[in-house]
Order: structure tokens, then C-alpha cells, then sequence
């Protein structure tokens, strides 16, 4: 072959490598524009919207005479692009593969994968045995409660809660919901009756499950307390797939930093007083905490239900049937925790305001009814603690500000309920 032939042939094979670095970038751009999205809905806007306009530049280009071809194949800009993305897209890739690791290695939930598995939420997010929480300690598992005894003590009925944040509680331990339900209970029913604080802030109904097959049926349990909040329980199944970018760590752990350092400097801002029930330090400013009750808790008890938003409420229910099932037969009560603009309806009209709609589109009632109906035919009681907080919404806030979790108040007001609910359920499992 000579010279002319060789370098001819090594130019087809430059311009094929530069169609093809080309093509992938319908790829690489809308991949990182989905995974910078806000939603889903926005992040599948974005990656198709990006996918169809790169799709039509690139047709163009290969409809495009040969001396187009050749000058774009030429143009310093372009191949400057074509460099600039495929070393970004590297430099994703090993950020992703590094961050992977870290998160095997490193307990936090900075570092936990949007799509984690039960076992490492669960891994990630729980305390360590006797770690300091609140002037107290959690106990040799890692909960917010003291230290339990197995196997069961005779004589003692002992209720599992599995929850959240609201179980665990921002308030110390003994103002905690399930501390005073706990005590509300022997007094009532003579007995003693220990309530075991399962909850895992950061996890939803899908790890309670994980939680109840993995740790909660060691206790022996008479009957497992599941507790469904209404703010961001529904909707609890998560894709392992990566092809979604917003299942990558890497765009996940960038827009919890940048969230982080976001609020720090908006509540550096604040010219109002904190909250002086606050039990904990909170991240939300007033602002970043309406955005989230219009964005994501409005939603939920919508009159006009989304369709995406009615596929997560078959998915939640589905995942408290297994939790009934693993419980065992008549074991099982679901609690429904209201958010707060289901009790403030001054906060829900500003966050109406906020999404511009009518706050009559809106059922503060609808999620515990939704539940309370599907599973009235399997006989699973359902307690609601929303009508006692609008009952007493006199005595004050019942919840944190600009938080999602009740204070003092409204941990003393949701325990009373329960007692009340509960106590009938706790005297016929024990027979009298």
C-alpha cells in the first residue's frame, strides 16, 4: 500500500471515529441534562426533548453534501466539543465507580444510591448502637428506644412500629409519640405492653418490609404498628435501573451537596427565630420547605389524582399488604400520619398559591380514607390521628417549623389517639 493510500485510509477511519463520537453524543447530553432534572417528569422531558434535537442534527449532517462533512470533520470547535464531552463523560464514569465504592465502604446516607436496595437505606441511614441522639442514646440496635429483651418476657404484649423519621423522632426520647403510647397503654389495658421504636429516617414502606422480615420478627411481635406518612410514604418502589441517570450516585450526591449548601446559606439569611420545640437542627428554609409541600406532598391528596401519582399509590398499598402478610393474621394496624397543610390550612392555601391552584382541587381527608377502604374488606384496622390535630389545632403548632415532624405537642396529641385507637385491638388480642 503506499503512502497516499495509507493516509487516505487513516483519514476514513478519523472521520468514522468523529460520526461515531458524534452519534454517541444523542447519548451522553440528554443523559446528563435528564440526570440534572428536578423530577421525573422533567427528567423525561429533557432526555427526549435533547435525544430528538441531536437526533435532527446529526440526519442533517449526513444529508449535508461531503464538503459540509468534511468541514465539520475539520472544524477545530467541533473537535474541541467532541473532546470535551467524551472526557466529561469519563470523568462521570469514574466519579461514579469511585462514589460506588465509597458507599461499600462508608456508612452515609450522603453516599446511598437513589435506587439502594433495602439493606443498604437501611444500613445506610440507622444509628449506631448507643449512639448520643437528643441528651439520650439509641439502644443496642440502633433505634431511638431502650434496649429490648429476647425472647419476649412472659405477660408482656409487645407492639413492632415500623416507620420513619416520624417514629425516630426529632424530640428526645421521652417526648417521643411511641414513649408516651407505650406508657398510655399499660396504664389502660393493666398490662405491660412495650411498643419497640423501629423507625429508620430516610426509609419508606418498602424497607419497613425489609425491616420487619430482617429484625422485627425477632421481638415476638403481638401486633406490628406500620406508620404511613402521608408527606412522602406513598410511592415506595424503587427502580434499579441504571439506564436511568437519576439512579446514578454521582447526579445524586451533586444535588444533595448542592441542596445542602443552598439552605445554609438561605438560613443564614432568615430573619425570623427558629422554632424553640426544634429538637433538631433543620437544613429547610421557609421557601425550600413550601416548595416541597406544593411539589411533593400536595399531590398526594390531590382531588384530580395523576396517574404516575395513582401508580405509586397502588404500589405503597401493595407493599402494606406484604407487611400484613409477613405480620401474620390480625397482627397488623396501619397508622396514617397527616402532613402539615392537612392540619394548617393557611399553610396549604400559600403552597396553592405557590402552584397556582384552587385549594378546593385539594382532599385533606382522601389519603387516610384511600387507605382505610382498601383494606376495610381484609379486616386490617386503620387508625387516623388527622381529626384530633384538626380538633385541637387551638392548643398551637403540632409541628415543627418549616419541618415535616411533629413537636412536643403533636407527639403528645398523636399518642393520645393511638391509645384510644389502639387500646380495643390490644384488649382483644389479650382476651379481655
Amino acid at each position: 500500500m503506499t503512502d497516499d493510500a495509507r493516509m487516505a485510509a487513516r483519514a476514513r477511519r478519523r472521520a468514522r471515529l468523529t460520526r461515531l463520537r458524534r452519534w454517541a453524543h444523542v447519548v451522553i447530553l440528554p443523559f446528563v441534562a435528564a440526570a440534572l432534572a428536578p423530577d421525573e417528569a422533567a427528567e423525561a422531558v429533557l432526555g427526549a426533548g435533547l435525544v430528538a434535537a441531536l437526533a435532527v442534527g446529526v440526519c442533517l449532517q449526513r444529508l449535508a453534501g461531503p464538503g459540509v462533512r468534511a468541514a465539520l470533520d475539520g472544524s477545530r470547535a467541533v473537535r474541541a466539543l467532541d473532546l470535551a464531552l467524551w472526557n466529561a463523560a469519563l470523568v462521570v464514569l469514574c466519579l461514579e465507580g469511585a462514589l460506588t465504592l465509597a458507599s461499600r465502604a462508608v456508612k452515609s446516607p450522603l453516599l446511598t444510591a437513589p435506587n439502594a436496595k433495602s439493606a443498604e437505606r437501611v444500613r445506610d441511614y440507622r444509628f449506631a448502637p448507643y449512639a448520643p441522639y437528643l441528651g439520650g442514646k439509641t439502644n443496642a440496635w440502633g433505634f431511638n428506644d431502650t434496649d429490648w429483651v429476647t425472647p419476649k418476657p412472659e405477660g408482656t404484649f409487645r407492639i413492632v412500629a415500623l416507620g420513619d423519621s416520624f417514629h425516630f423522632g426529632v424530640v428526645p426520647y421521652a417526648q417521643n409519640f411511641l414513649t408516651l403510647l407505650e406508657a398510655d397503654l399499660t396504664a389502660r389495658v393493666g398490662v405491660p405492653v412495650e411498643v419497640c421504636n423501629l423507625g429508620i429516617s430516610g426509609t419508606s414502606p418498602i424497607d419497613y418490609l425489609f425491616v420487619l422480615n430482617d429484625e422485627g420478627r425477632l421481638l415476638e411481635p403481638d401486633l406490628v404498628l406500620t406508620g404511613l406518612f402521608v408527606g412522602n410514604d406513598i410511592g415506595v418502589v424503587r427502580t434499579g435501573s441504571r439506564l436511568r441517570p437519576s439512579n446514578w450516585l454521582t447526579f445524586a450526591v451533586f444535588k444533595r451537596i448542592s441542596r445542602i449548601l443552598a439552605e445554609r446559606r438561605r438560613n443564614e439569611e432568615r430573619t425570623t427565630p427558629p422554632d424553640e420545640e426544634r429538637g433538631i437542627s433543620t437544613v429547610m428554609s421557609p421557601d425550600f420547605y413550601l416548595n416541597m409541600v406544593a411539589e411533593i406532598y400536595l399531590p398526594v391528596f390531590a382531588v384530580a389524582r395523576e396517574k404516575g401519582m395513582e401508580r405509586r399509590w397502588e404500589d405503597t398499598l401493595r407493599v402494606l399488604e406484604r407487611i400484613g402478610g409477613l405480620a401474620g393474621d390480625g397482627r397488623h394496624v396501619i397508622a396514617v400520619y397527616p402532613c402539615e397543610p392537612q392540619v394548617d390550612h393557611d399553610l396549604l392555601r400559600r403552597a396553592c398559591e405557590h402552584l397556582k391552584a384552587d385549594p378546593a382541587g385539594f382532599d385533606v381527608h382522601a389519603p387516610a380514607r384511600r387507605v382505610v377502604e382498601h383494606f376495610a374488606p381484609k379486616a386490617v384496622p386503620v387508625l387516623d390521628v388527622l381529626p384530633a390535630l384538626l380538633a385541637r389545632r387551638d392548643e398551637g403548632r403540632a409541628y415543627v417549623e418549616h419541618e415535616t415532624h411533629w413537636n412536643g405537642l403533636g407527639n403528645r396529641i398523636a399518642a393520645a389517639t393511638l391509645a384510644e385507637q389502639l387500646e380495643p385491638l390490644v384488649r382483644a388480642r389479650l382476651g379481655r
